[in-house]
């Protein structure tokens, strides 16, 4: 693809920022990506799930342009007329249009990167003396067990408590 024959969309991100952002439709992705289209873009280190608004009114010359990564759906995802309710539902309440489309839809349907943890070599090596510390007190023994053959994601981080064992006399 030449830099004349590019497609850029205009896509809203579930973040609490009023503005979209421009994305690159790859060539594979172009008779499959229109507005209402729920689409993974990358933001940063993540992988966001957004929604096409359309081409793009203005291209960035600030920045470098990524490309989409993924159409989500066969069909469109909003139909048109919803679309333009929701767009308006952002400008009257002034709320991210982003956030505004993601109310709208089911909890759950949002794909969402996770970070995953494993104990390299050098953390192996201490386990064997953290283990039965972790193991006596009540409030980590069920949280630890058996974590060291298991990945960590972020999620379970929230259920693994402070080390205020180790820091007790």
């Amino acid at each position: 693809m030449t830099a004349e024959t590019k497609r850029y969309v205009e896509v809203a991100l579930p973040l609490p920022v009023r503005k979209t952002f421009t994305y690159e439709v790859p060539e594979e992705l172009g008779a499959v990506v229109s507005p209402g289209k729920r689409v993974l873009v990358p933001f940063g280190r993540r992988v966001l799930t957004g929604f096409v608004l359309g081409p793009a009114k203005t291209i960035p010359s600030h920045t470098a342009i990524l490309p989409i990564r993924q159409a989500l759906d066969e069909e469109i995802s909003l139909p048109e007329k919803s679309l333009r309710l929701l767009i308006w539902a952002s400008q009257y309440y002034l709320e991210p249009i982003g956030e505004v489309i993601q109310t709208a839809f089911p909890a759950g349907v949002n794909v969402r990167s996770k970070e995953t943890f494993r104990l390299t070599a050098g953390g192996k090596k201490p386990w064997p003396v953290l283990s039965p510390i972790l193991g006596k007190d009540k409030s980590c023994g069920n949280s630890w067990g058996g974590r060291e053959k298991r990945p960590l994601s972020l999620s379970w981080e929230r259920d693994i408590p402070p080390f205020g064992p180790f820091w007790r006399r």
